[in-house]
């Protein structure tokens, strides 16, 4: 019977450890104080540099992503796993919930221009993607009161 080759421990090396190890140093260089400040704004621009002047724009926005997006696939993925259609009370929610998320961006007041219009534009075009789905399922919705799931 054949036997693998015993292995070495991680801590043993080829070099002996009775030999002292070099240290390494940093090399030390100048860096202008102006750059600093420059970060230094940039970094709390970024973070905050416009407080809140409104606290239900952070409470809206908890909840439009917590409680309403869960619940929009929840019926998107109940109507579909019944007969396989798009349910239409899923995207009129998604509509709604674009269309907050589009005024909360444009009322929160610490973002600049060109960062606001960055994070409006995929709002926009989520909702004409969704006006794209909807002319295809309001011709083919029907609900049928003996079938609840026909009318998610």
């Amino acid at each position: 019977m054949l036997h693998p080759p015993p292995r070495r421990s991680l801590s043993s090396s080829p070099q002996s450890t009775k030999t002292k190890r070099k240290s390494i140093q940093a090399r030390e260089t100048h860096v202008p104080s102006s750059s600093f400040k420059q970060l230094r704004k940039m970094v709390y621009h970024v973070s905050d540099s416009k407080p809140y002047t409104n606290d239900a724009i952070p409470k809206l926005v908890i909840f439009l992503n917590t409680f309403m997006s869960p619940l929009i696939g929840v019926l998107v993925a109940l109507r579909a796993s019944y007969d396989g259609r798009v349910s239409l009370i899923g995207i009129s929610l998604r509509i709604l919930y674009f269309a907050v998320f589009i005024m909360v961006i444009y009322i929160d007041k610490r973002f600049e221009d060109m960062e606001r219009w960055a994070r409006l534009m995929p709002k926009l075009f989520g909702i004409v993607m969704i006006a794209i789905q909807l002319i295809g399922v309001i011709p083919n919705y029907h609900c049928d009161m003996d079938q609840p799931l026909t009318c998610v």
